[in-house]
């Protein structure tokens, strides 16, 4: 008999209308960037008043992650173009970040956001894939998944290989065990401690906020 794989769909549902304090987040999201990350990323931003816009950057706003979560995203990409935010986030996986580094119109956008020294956030494969081979970890201290780290140049690569890299505007991470931890770092740097360690508490997760690093 043939087995049925079950699949999930996640449909994203838009926070309580945003005010002008709230800080604004863009997730860009392709077909294979890992589950775990996306949604992690999402919720966390979410569950601490930031207004979080999930943008594809294919033809349809409906992708299917690394382990066939289907998650339908609030845009597509080429729509919120336009548009300032306060960070950038990208999760990682495999095919996922690949696809994430072929879109000519996020190329776009991020080096924008690095010129006017906004934030951007990445995990897993996603700092080395689309940050460094898009020249954007010049001037900062990153980490990613093991198997990319070995590629970032010594100048580029944290020491010991932290869980959280927070250096020059950008904050990286390993991968999906590290995803939470992630999410609420990006939070801090955004809207302080205080609503990371708020946020965490309520996830049950012990969190303390990384020391950023001086570039090498």
């Amino acid at each position: 008999m043939n087995r049925i794989r079950p699949v999930i769909v996640v449909r994203l549902t838009r926070p309580a209308r945003r005010t002008m304090s709230m800080k604004n987040v863009l997730v860009a999201v392709a077909d294979g960037c890992e589950d775990i990350e996306t949604v992690t990323l999402i919720d966390t931003l979410r569950r601490g008043r930031v207004d979080v816009t999930v943008a594809s950057v294919g033809k349809s706003t409906t992708v299917t992650l690394a382990h066939r979560t289907k998650l339908v995203a609030d845009a597509a990409l080429e729509s919120v173009k336009p548009r300032t935010f306060d960070c950038i986030a990208l999760p990682g996986g495999m095919p996922g970040a690949t696809n994430l580094h072929d879109s000519a119109t996020l190329a776009g956008m991020l080096k924008k956001q690095r010129a006017e020294k906004r934030w951007i956030a990445a995990i897993c494969a996603s700092p080395f894939v689309v940050l460094h081979q898009h020249g954007l970890l010049r001037g900062s201290r990153a980490t990613c998944y093991p198997s990319f780290a070995s590629k970032l140049p010594s100048d580029v690569r944290a020491d010991g290989d932290p869980d959280v890299v927070i250096s020059s505007q950008i904050v990286t991470s390993r991968g999906p065990g590290t995803a939470t931890s992630f999410a609420l770092s990006v939070l801090a740097v955004l809207n302080g401690n205080k609503s990371a360690n708020d946020v965490a508490s309520a996830l049950l997760v012990d969190f303390v906020a990384p020391v950023p690093l001086q570039a090498a």
